[in-house]
């Protein structure tokens, strides 16, 4: 399974109908959001996808805390649905 790029994730608005996802430790953009087909404009839906997308490594690290913490808690379904969140944004299923 390969890592993903560290964050923070930032979002560089190139335009306000051409945004970016970079990080400070690559050159390149990650993610580079244009408005859908048939679209002029960056919808209010493209600019929350593009920002959950930007808060995915903070939003990662915090469930991986959280699931430590649940483990010393024992709470079972809670520690669960983290752990299967902390998997689908790791790809783990993927293999």
């Amino acid at each position: 399974m390969s890592k993903h790029t560290p964050g923070p994730w930032e979002i560089l608005e190139v335009t306000p109908d051409d945004w970016q996802i970079n990080s400070d430790l690559r050159d390149d953009c990650l993610v580079q959001m244009t408005p859908t087909i048939g679209h002029e404009h960056l919808s209010d839906e493209d600019k929350a996808n593009a920002r959950l997308i930007a808060a995915a490594p903070d939003m990662l690290a915090a469930l991986e805390q959280v699931s430590r913490m649940w483990r010393v808690l024992r709470d079972e379904g809670m520690l669960n649905m983290v752990e299967e969140a902390i998997a689908k944004a790791q790809g783990v299923n993927d293999e």
